[in-house]
Protein backbone atom coordinates (compact mmCIF):
# COMPACT_ATOMS: atom_id res chain seq x y z
CA UNK A 1 0.00 0.00 0.00
CA UNK A 2 0.97 3.21 -0.95
CA UNK A 3 1.38 6.30 1.87
CA UNK A 4 1.80 9.78 1.55
CA UNK A 5 1.81 12.35 3.92
CA UNK A 6 1.83 16.12 3.59
CA UNK A 7 2.53 18.79 6.20
CA UNK A 8 0.74 21.77 6.39
CA UNK A 9 1.54 25.17 6.92
CA UNK A 10 -0.53 27.40 8.28
CA UNK A 11 -0.10 31.12 8.50
CA UNK A 12 -2.73 33.76 10.93
CA UNK A 13 -2.19 36.95 13.18
CA UNK A 14 1.76 36.90 12.71
CA UNK A 15 2.38 33.46 13.71
CA UNK A 16 3.43 30.31 12.01
CA UNK A 17 1.41 27.43 13.02
CA UNK A 18 2.97 23.81 12.37
CA UNK A 19 0.59 21.14 11.88
CA UNK A 20 1.76 17.49 11.41
CA UNK A 21 0.23 15.03 9.02
CA UNK A 22 -0.84 11.49 10.42
CA UNK A 23 -0.25 8.71 7.43
CA UNK A 24 -3.30 6.49 6.18
CA UNK A 25 -3.41 3.71 4.11
CA UNK A 26 -4.53 4.65 0.74
CA UNK A 27 -5.54 7.76 0.88
CA UNK A 28 -4.08 11.52 1.35
CA UNK A 29 -3.63 12.15 5.19
CA UNK A 30 -4.06 16.16 6.04
CA UNK A 31 -3.14 17.60 9.36
CA UNK A 32 -4.91 17.78 12.41
CA UNK A 33 -2.71 18.94 14.83
CA UNK A 34 -0.20 21.43 15.97
CA UNK A 35 3.19 20.94 16.72
CA UNK A 36 4.63 24.08 17.12
CA UNK A 37 3.82 28.07 17.44
CA UNK A 38 6.67 30.15 15.74
CA UNK A 39 6.35 33.66 15.96
CA UNK A 40 7.53 35.71 12.79
CA UNK A 41 7.08 39.02 11.84
CA UNK A 42 3.68 41.12 11.13
CA UNK A 43 2.12 40.30 8.18
CA UNK A 44 3.46 37.00 6.96
CA UNK A 45 2.35 36.53 3.91
CA UNK A 46 4.19 33.53 1.99
CA UNK A 47 6.95 31.39 2.50
CA UNK A 48 9.57 28.50 0.93
CA UNK A 49 11.64 25.45 1.97
CA UNK A 50 15.13 25.73 0.97
CA UNK A 51 16.03 22.14 1.11
CA UNK A 52 19.97 23.03 0.90
CA UNK A 53 19.97 24.14 4.22
CA UNK A 54 16.34 23.07 6.05
CA UNK A 55 15.51 26.60 7.02
CA UNK A 56 11.45 28.10 5.70
CA UNK A 57 11.88 31.62 4.76
CA UNK A 58 8.39 33.58 5.62
CA UNK A 59 7.82 36.73 4.03
CA UNK A 60 6.45 39.22 6.77
CA UNK A 61 4.26 41.79 4.56
CA UNK A 62 4.10 44.69 7.02
CA UNK A 63 7.32 44.63 8.31
CA UNK A 64 9.30 44.75 5.36
CA UNK A 65 11.67 41.36 6.76
CA UNK A 66 12.02 37.69 5.84
CA UNK A 67 11.48 35.17 8.88
CA UNK A 68 14.47 32.10 8.70
CA UNK A 69 13.27 29.01 10.64
CA UNK A 70 15.16 26.42 11.58
CA UNK A 71 13.04 23.32 12.64
CA UNK A 72 10.39 25.74 14.80
CA UNK A 73 13.21 28.03 15.82
CA UNK A 74 13.46 31.85 14.50
CA UNK A 75 17.47 32.11 13.65
CA UNK A 76 17.35 35.18 11.66
CA UNK A 77 15.15 37.82 10.33
CA UNK A 78 16.28 39.40 7.34
CA UNK A 79 15.15 43.36 6.17
CA UNK A 80 14.29 43.27 2.83
CA UNK A 81 12.55 45.99 0.91
CA UNK A 82 9.13 47.20 1.17
CA UNK A 83 5.40 44.45 1.01
CA UNK A 84 7.16 41.54 0.67
CA UNK A 85 4.85 39.24 -0.69
CA UNK A 86 6.52 36.05 -2.70
CA UNK A 87 9.60 33.78 -2.18
CA UNK A 88 11.47 31.68 -5.12
CA UNK A 89 14.16 29.72 -4.10
CA UNK A 90 16.89 28.65 -6.91
CA UNK A 91 18.59 25.73 -6.45
CA UNK A 92 21.48 25.99 -8.90
CA UNK A 93 22.87 29.14 -6.44
CA UNK A 94 20.78 28.72 -3.05
CA UNK A 95 19.23 32.12 -3.11
CA UNK A 96 16.18 33.20 -2.22
CA UNK A 97 14.47 35.64 -3.64
CA UNK A 98 11.79 38.28 -2.44
CA UNK A 99 9.76 39.88 -4.29
CA UNK A 100 9.10 43.53 -2.65
CA UNK A 101 5.19 44.97 -4.24
CA UNK A 102 5.53 48.35 -2.00
CA UNK A 103 9.10 49.20 -3.45
CA UNK A 104 9.31 47.54 -6.98
CA UNK A 105 12.44 45.27 -5.87
CA UNK A 106 13.53 42.50 -5.53
CA UNK A 107 15.82 40.73 -2.50
CA UNK A 108 18.08 38.56 -2.94
CA UNK A 109 18.69 36.45 0.07
CA UNK A 110 22.22 34.38 0.59
CA UNK A 111 23.55 33.08 4.44
CA UNK A 112 26.34 31.56 4.03
CA UNK A 113 27.59 32.73 7.06
CA UNK A 114 24.15 32.11 9.25
CA UNK A 115 24.37 28.11 7.97
CA UNK A 116 28.50 28.09 9.03
CA UNK A 117 27.24 28.71 12.85
CA UNK A 118 24.33 26.44 12.34
CA UNK A 119 26.81 23.28 11.34
CA UNK A 120 28.92 22.03 14.26
CA UNK A 121 31.51 20.65 11.39
CA UNK A 122 32.29 24.26 10.88
CA UNK A 123 33.87 24.82 14.35
CA UNK A 124 37.23 24.52 15.38
CA UNK A 125 36.80 25.20 18.71
CA UNK A 126 33.37 24.28 20.49
CA UNK A 127 32.77 24.66 24.10
CA UNK A 128 29.55 23.89 25.93
CA UNK A 129 30.11 26.19 28.42
CA UNK A 130 32.86 28.86 27.34
CA UNK A 131 36.22 29.13 25.34
CA UNK A 132 38.75 30.98 25.79
CA UNK A 133 41.97 32.64 23.37
CA UNK A 134 44.65 34.12 25.42
CA UNK A 135 47.23 36.66 23.88
CA UNK A 136 48.62 35.98 20.30
CA UNK A 137 46.37 33.22 19.40
CA UNK A 138 45.89 33.08 15.31
CA UNK A 139 42.78 31.01 14.01
CA UNK A 140 43.85 29.81 10.52
CA UNK A 141 40.10 29.04 9.38
CA UNK A 142 37.57 27.85 11.32
CA UNK A 143 34.61 29.14 13.73
CA UNK A 144 34.54 29.44 17.55
CA UNK A 145 31.37 28.88 19.69
CA UNK A 146 29.31 28.49 22.62
CA UNK A 147 26.67 25.73 22.44
CA UNK A 148 24.49 27.62 25.07
CA UNK A 149 24.40 30.54 26.86
CA UNK A 150 26.11 30.36 30.86
CA UNK A 151 24.01 31.83 33.66
CA UNK A 152 27.29 32.72 35.65
CA UNK A 153 28.42 34.54 32.94
CA UNK A 154 27.97 38.46 32.82
CA UNK A 155 29.62 41.49 31.08
CA UNK A 156 31.93 42.91 31.79
CA UNK A 157 33.61 40.27 34.35
CA UNK A 158 33.11 37.32 32.29
CA UNK A 159 31.62 35.66 28.88
CA UNK A 160 31.51 32.84 27.12
CA UNK A 161 33.66 33.37 24.14
CA UNK A 162 36.49 35.60 25.56
CA UNK A 163 38.82 36.61 22.86
CA UNK A 164 42.27 38.42 24.38
CA UNK A 165 45.07 40.50 23.26
CA UNK A 166 45.97 40.53 19.43
CA UNK A 167 44.57 37.21 18.93
CA UNK A 168 43.53 36.90 14.92
CA UNK A 169 40.72 35.46 12.99
CA UNK A 170 42.58 34.86 9.10
CA UNK A 171 39.71 33.36 6.88
CA UNK A 172 36.77 35.89 6.04
CA UNK A 173 34.46 33.05 6.74
CA UNK A 174 35.03 32.45 10.30
CA UNK A 175 32.80 33.42 13.14
CA UNK A 176 32.67 33.70 16.84
CA UNK A 177 28.78 32.35 17.85
CA UNK A 178 28.18 32.71 21.76
CA UNK A 179 25.47 34.78 24.27
CA UNK A 180 27.90 36.78 25.55
CA UNK A 181 31.61 37.79 23.85
CA UNK A 182 33.99 39.99 24.77
CA UNK A 183 37.22 40.81 22.45
CA UNK A 184 40.01 42.91 23.98
CA UNK A 185 42.36 45.31 22.32
CA UNK A 186 44.41 44.73 19.17
CA UNK A 187 42.22 41.17 18.15
CA UNK A 188 41.14 40.93 14.86
CA UNK A 189 38.17 38.82 13.96
CA UNK A 190 35.82 38.10 11.38
CA UNK A 191 31.71 37.13 12.06
CA UNK A 192 30.61 37.98 15.11
CA UNK A 193 27.09 36.61 16.48
CA UNK A 194 26.13 37.21 19.70
CA UNK A 195 23.45 38.84 22.42
CA UNK A 196 25.74 40.42 24.47
CA UNK A 197 29.14 42.49 23.01
CA UNK A 198 31.82 43.82 24.73
CA UNK A 199 34.68 45.05 21.65
CA UNK A 200 37.82 46.61 22.10
CA UNK A 201 39.34 45.03 18.84
CA UNK A 202 38.71 44.73 15.06
CA UNK A 203 35.76 43.21 13.41
CA UNK A 204 36.01 43.33 9.86
CA UNK A 205 32.77 41.23 8.76
CA UNK A 206 28.95 40.42 9.69
CA UNK A 207 27.65 41.77 13.11
CA UNK A 208 24.42 39.74 14.20
CA UNK A 209 21.93 40.13 17.42
CA UNK A 210 20.36 38.47 18.48
CA UNK A 211 21.47 34.73 18.63
CA UNK A 212 18.99 31.87 18.92
CA UNK A 213 20.45 29.29 21.14
CA UNK A 214 21.95 27.06 20.93
CA UNK A 215 24.01 27.23 18.48
CA UNK A 216 23.76 23.45 16.68
CA UNK A 217 20.65 21.24 16.97
CA UNK A 218 22.88 18.20 18.06
CA UNK A 219 26.51 16.95 19.29
CA UNK A 220 28.38 14.37 18.47
CA UNK A 221 27.76 11.06 20.12
CA UNK A 222 29.73 9.47 22.78
CA UNK A 223 30.72 5.67 21.69
CA UNK A 224 29.97 3.10 24.86
CA UNK A 225 33.19 1.71 25.32
CA UNK A 226 34.76 -0.56 27.93
CA UNK A 227 38.77 0.01 28.38
CA UNK A 228 41.16 -3.04 29.33
CA UNK A 229 43.35 -4.26 32.37
CA UNK A 230 46.54 -4.18 30.01
CA UNK A 231 49.07 -1.21 30.51
CA UNK A 232 51.39 -0.47 27.89
CA UNK A 233 54.94 1.60 28.49
CA UNK A 234 56.81 2.68 26.07
CA UNK A 235 59.59 3.67 27.54
CA UNK A 236 61.75 7.09 27.00
CA UNK A 237 63.77 6.77 23.80
CA UNK A 238 61.65 3.42 22.80
CA UNK A 239 59.19 2.52 20.43
CA UNK A 240 56.30 0.48 20.39
CA UNK A 241 53.61 -0.63 18.16
CA UNK A 242 49.61 -1.14 19.22
CA UNK A 243 47.10 -3.33 17.41
CA UNK A 244 43.29 -1.90 17.77
CA UNK A 245 41.97 -3.38 21.23
CA UNK A 246 41.07 -2.53 24.75
CA UNK A 247 43.32 -1.32 27.17
CA UNK A 248 44.76 0.27 30.55
CA UNK A 249 46.87 2.92 31.17
CA UNK A 250 48.86 3.90 28.12
CA UNK A 251 52.18 6.07 29.18
CA UNK A 252 54.89 6.87 26.21
CA UNK A 253 58.04 8.05 27.72
CA UNK A 254 60.34 11.17 26.93
CA UNK A 255 61.07 11.05 23.58
CA UNK A 256 59.33 7.53 23.06
CA UNK A 257 57.05 6.77 19.98
CA UNK A 258 53.98 4.72 19.68
CA UNK A 259 52.47 3.75 16.88
CA UNK A 260 49.25 2.75 16.25
CA UNK A 261 48.24 0.71 13.06
CA UNK A 262 44.10 1.95 13.04
CA UNK A 263 41.05 1.05 14.29
CA UNK A 264 39.05 1.26 17.37
CA UNK A 265 40.85 1.19 20.72
CA UNK A 266 39.32 1.67 23.96
CA UNK A 267 41.95 2.83 27.42
CA UNK A 268 41.75 4.00 30.60
CA UNK A 269 44.12 6.68 30.48
CA UNK A 270 47.08 8.30 27.76
CA UNK A 271 50.02 9.82 29.45
CA UNK A 272 52.83 11.48 26.62
CA UNK A 273 55.96 12.50 28.03
CA UNK A 274 58.00 15.28 26.59
CA UNK A 275 58.64 15.33 22.83
CA UNK A 276 57.04 11.67 22.71
CA UNK A 277 55.14 10.93 19.48
CA UNK A 278 51.54 8.86 19.65
CA UNK A 279 51.64 8.34 15.65
CA UNK A 280 48.69 6.74 13.67
CA UNK A 281 48.84 4.63 10.39
CA UNK A 282 45.35 3.98 9.32
CA UNK A 283 41.85 5.86 10.39
CA UNK A 284 41.75 5.37 14.30
CA UNK A 285 39.33 6.35 16.82
CA UNK A 286 40.03 6.17 20.89
CA UNK A 287 37.89 6.13 23.60
CA UNK A 288 39.62 7.61 26.80
CA UNK A 289 37.91 6.36 29.96
CA UNK A 290 39.56 8.97 32.37
CA UNK A 291 42.09 11.57 30.81
CA UNK A 292 44.98 13.18 28.34
CA UNK A 293 47.68 14.72 29.15
CA UNK A 294 50.39 15.13 26.34
CA UNK A 295 53.78 17.03 27.72
CA UNK A 296 55.73 19.64 26.24
CA UNK A 297 56.72 18.56 22.50
CA UNK A 298 54.39 15.94 22.16
CA UNK A 299 53.36 15.32 18.75
CA UNK A 300 49.96 13.43 18.03
CA UNK A 301 48.54 12.90 14.75
CA UNK A 302 49.39 10.78 11.37
CA UNK A 303 52.26 8.67 10.39
CA UNK A 304 52.03 9.71 6.56
CA UNK A 305 50.46 12.12 4.26
CA UNK A 306 48.05 10.06 3.14
CA UNK A 307 46.38 10.90 6.59
CA UNK A 308 44.48 13.16 8.10
CA UNK A 309 43.60 15.05 11.14
CA UNK A 310 39.72 14.04 10.59
CA UNK A 311 40.93 10.95 9.91
CA UNK A 312 41.98 10.38 14.13
CA UNK A 313 38.65 10.97 16.55
CA UNK A 314 39.59 10.48 20.44
CA UNK A 315 36.77 10.78 22.76
CA UNK A 316 37.96 11.45 26.41
CA UNK A 317 35.37 10.71 28.93
CA UNK A 318 37.25 12.62 32.20
CA UNK A 319 35.86 9.76 34.90
CA UNK A 320 38.95 11.05 36.42
CA UNK A 321 40.93 14.27 35.55
CA UNK A 322 44.14 15.75 35.50
CA UNK A 323 45.73 17.22 39.19
CA UNK A 324 41.76 17.07 40.75
CA UNK A 325 41.00 19.92 38.73
CA UNK A 326 38.30 19.83 35.65
CA UNK A 327 40.59 19.37 32.80
CA UNK A 328 40.42 16.51 31.08
CA UNK A 329 42.76 16.86 28.29
CA UNK A 330 45.73 18.60 28.59
CA UNK A 331 47.92 19.65 25.02
CA UNK A 332 51.57 20.53 26.30
CA UNK A 333 53.99 23.64 25.39
CA UNK A 334 54.51 23.94 21.72
CA UNK A 335 52.85 20.42 21.15
CA UNK A 336 51.54 19.43 17.91
CA UNK A 337 48.14 17.90 17.49
CA UNK A 338 46.33 16.79 14.76
CA UNK A 339 43.38 15.02 15.44
CA UNK A 340 39.92 15.35 15.93
CA UNK A 341 38.93 15.41 20.26
CA UNK A 342 35.38 15.38 22.24
CA UNK A 343 35.80 15.74 25.96
CA UNK A 344 32.08 16.68 27.13
CA UNK A 345 32.24 17.11 30.38
CA UNK A 346 35.73 18.21 31.08
CA UNK A 347 38.27 21.05 29.71
CA UNK A 348 41.01 21.11 27.06
CA UNK A 349 43.82 23.10 27.92
CA UNK A 350 45.97 23.89 25.10
CA UNK A 351 49.35 24.95 27.02
CA UNK A 352 51.15 28.10 25.01
CA UNK A 353 52.91 27.54 21.66
CA UNK A 354 50.22 24.57 20.79
CA UNK A 355 49.77 23.95 17.13
CA UNK A 356 46.10 21.98 16.64
CA UNK A 357 44.75 20.96 13.55
CA UNK A 358 41.30 19.05 13.68
CA UNK A 359 38.53 20.07 15.51
CA UNK A 360 38.15 20.56 19.50
CA UNK A 361 34.82 20.10 21.56
CA UNK A 362 34.64 20.29 24.56
CA UNK A 363 32.86 21.70 28.29
CA UNK A 364 35.35 24.49 28.72
CA UNK A 365 38.67 25.26 26.66
CA UNK A 366 40.88 27.23 27.09
CA UNK A 367 43.82 28.01 24.82
CA UNK A 368 47.13 29.78 25.74
CA UNK A 369 49.05 32.37 23.99
CA UNK A 370 50.81 32.12 20.82
CA UNK A 371 49.03 29.32 19.42
CA UNK A 372 47.84 28.14 15.92
CA UNK A 373 45.23 26.36 15.52
CA UNK A 374 42.89 25.09 12.13
CA UNK A 375 39.87 23.41 11.30
CA UNK A 376 40.25 19.43 9.95
CA UNK A 377 36.78 18.63 11.39
CA UNK A 378 35.60 14.58 11.60
CA UNK A 379 31.81 16.43 12.92
CA UNK A 380 30.31 16.60 9.28
CA UNK A 381 32.18 19.07 7.93
CA UNK A 382 31.55 18.88 3.79
CA UNK A 383 34.66 18.66 2.06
Amino acid sequence: MNKISISVLAVTCGLLGILLSIPHDNHIAYADSVVATVAVGPGPHALIFNPSNNYTYVANSNSNTVSVISGTNVVDTVTVGQGPVALAFNPSNNYIYVANINSNTVSVISSPILDNIRQIGNYALYGLQNVVLQNNVTMINGSVGVHNANPNFHLPANAEIYIHDNSNFLSPSSAIAADTIIISKGATVQNVFYNQLQNSGTILGTQKTPLQLPLVSSLPSFPRSTPGTTSVNVPAGGSSTLQPGAYGDISIGSTGVLELTGGIYNVTSIDAKESSKLLFDKPSQIVVQNFIKWDKGAQVGPSTSSLHAHDIIVFVGGNATINQNTTTTSLGKNAVINVNLFAPTGTIAMKDGTIATGAFIANSINKKQDSRIARDSAFGFQR
